[in-house]
């Protein structure tokens, strides 16, 4: 955490450099709470900016040109054409999957028309972030070689991009740094992918994305994400619809990790400091639904939303986001000091030893407490509130987004009682109920994931799915002890076998592409 620290505070210094009258380029984030006409509001001198894409006279000397970011490892278009179909397109969607936040129809034309160095081409690091996705997707022996062609290209300019004069490279960093991290994840290297994650955590805070205010009172004591007049009201929506997206790209890159190597392996948010809105919908909401989302939920986003006292973010992407705070409380609840717990060791679990149990430590666990009952209240009603997924909807391209946030939701739910399942004395039923229920609604899922993305690419797409499998699994080999010990009253149903079965094997079919499983 201190190192992270020490990494924003860098960053801070640096955006403040950049951000000096004698930069030609500044970076200003505008509010994304006001409209493209209302009076501007005090800018963060962190905050980060979109300018018009347009350069003083001599542009042509701030363009980048080093000679790698021109032509060097630039593919073909034709062969370009092809890693931006896979990306973007044809393997379910993978783009939104792994944090892509960016507009993907300007992106994909620039890349197309615009050489590397225009300020509407991405930066080269971002470029090249994009083209290893690809390539990764494609799954070809001769891909291979141009991957890690592409790996050390975006690794050399993450670097290099913030010191050049690109107009938006602040934000293309992040994105970059966002897609390698879901990469690193995607290859089983938990280690690099926090070590990105965590840069673009920091980037990400330097620039004060997670910070937006009222205009008004108290606005000059807080970053706030400024307007900027010179963009047309629909095209001000969309650049602070991306930012806001940016945010939650970023946050749930590092929830999954934290979930991934325990609690305190990555830094957590102050819960207060998040008052940005929940992200909105690209496709079926128009500039004024969008610019309503945008303007009324903004204040303690996430404080709100736990306290279920949050009425906005009805998206396909707002609910996949609250899936995510959902999954983070419910794994860190247990360390927070609200709750004492054992858990059985390895060898109680192999031979079923019925240790003892301390019988305060059994009453600091009831599910009358408080919080627990709150949390435990809230997952399940944030659940009943989602739409419901059948086969039928398997051709839709929003599926894998609802796949995906319904199985958070279970994984939450796993997460929250699992503790208690571990204990071999009476008294832990509702516990084991709900990780019984929630079990073998994953493997419906999961059973609905493979019938719509049955090929290994979608899976690579999408690693974080063994989260939700992997949760299942350590919980067989608890619930496989309460079944022996309680003499099969209080254990598995046959349904709840069959469910393990299901997942089992879908982590067989997969952990040799998939590495994370």
């Amino acid at each position: 955490m201190q190192q992270l620290e020490q990494k924003i505070a860098e960053l801070q210094d640096h955006i403040k450099t950049l951000e000096s009258p004698g930069e030609m380029l500044g970076v200003a984030l505008y509010n994304p709470y006001t409209r493209g006409d209302s009076p501007r509001g005090p800018v963060s001198r962190f905050a980060l900016t979109d300018i018009p894409s347009t350069f003083p006279e001599d542009s042509a000397s701030n363009a980048i040109t080093t000679p790698q970011a021109r032509d060097e490892h630039e593919p073909p278009t034709y062969e370009k054409r092809t890693i931006l179909d896979t990306f973007f397109n044809t393997v379910c969607y993978a783009a939104a999957r792994v944090g892509f936040f960016l507009d993907p129809k300007p992106t994909v034309d620039s890349m197309l028309h615009e050489p590397v160095g225009d300020p509407d081409h991405p930066t080269p690091a971002l470029t090249h972030a994009i083209y290893l996705w690809g390539y990764h997707l494609s799954r070809s022996s001769s891909s291979a070689s141009d991957r890690e062609q592409s790996l050390k290209q975006v690794k050399y300019f993450l670097s290099e991009d913030l010191t050049g004069a690109h107009p938006h490279k602040v934000l293309h960093t992040i994105q970059a740094e966002v897609l390698l991290a879901h990469y690193y994840l995607s290859m089983g290297n938990v280690r690099e992918s926090s070590r990105h994650a965590g840069d673009a955590l920091g980037l990400a805070l330097a620039a004060g994305l997670h910070r937006a205010v009222r205009d008004g009172a108290g606005a000059s004591s807080r970053p706030m994400l400024s307007s900027t007049s010179s963009l047309g009201q629909s095209e001000n929506i969309i650049s602070r619809s991306q930012r806001i997206d940016a945010f939650w790209a970023v946050h749930t890159i590092n929830v999954y990790l934290a979930v991934i190597q325990g609690p305190g392996a990555t830094y957590s948010l102050e819960l207060h400091a998040v008052d940005v809105p929940w992200p909105v919908e690209e496709e079926g909401s128009g500039p004024l639904s969008d610019q309503r989302d945008i303007r009324t939920s903004y204040n303690a986003t996430i404080l709100e939303f736990l306290d279920g006292k949050s009425t906005s973010g009805l998206s396909g992407k707002a609910l996949h986001a609250k899936a995510v705070v959902l999954l983070e409380k419910a794994a860190t609840i247990h360390v927070e000091g609200e709750y004492t717990f054992r858990f059985l060791t390895c060898i109680e679990i192999l031979f079923l030893i019925d240790a003892p149990v301390d019988e305060h430590q059994e009453r600091s666990t009831t599910n009358s407490d408080t919080g627990f009952s709150r949390l435990d209240t809230l997952i399940m009603d944030f659940q009943r509130s989602l739409p419901s997924i059948t086969p039928s909807q398997a051709s839709r391209s929003s599926v894998h987004l609802h796949i995906t946030t319904h199985m958070l939701v279970y994984t939450a739910l796993i997460k929250l009682h699992s503790p208690f399942v571990s204990s071999l004395t009476p008294g832990f039923g509702p516990a084991r109920r709900q990780c019984i229920y929630a079990t073998q609604a994953i493997a419906e899922l999961t059973r609905i994931y493979l019938t719509y993305g049955s090929e290994s690419s979608a899976v690579v797409a999408d690693p974080i799915i063994g989260l939700a499998w992997g949760a299942v699994y350590e919980l067989l080999l608890l619930l496989a002890a309460g079944y022996s010990a309680t003499d099969k009253k209080d254990g598995c149903p046959p349904a709840t076998f069959e469910a393990f079965y299901t997942i089992l094997n879908a982590l067989n079919v997969y952990s040799e592409e998939v590495p994370l499983l």
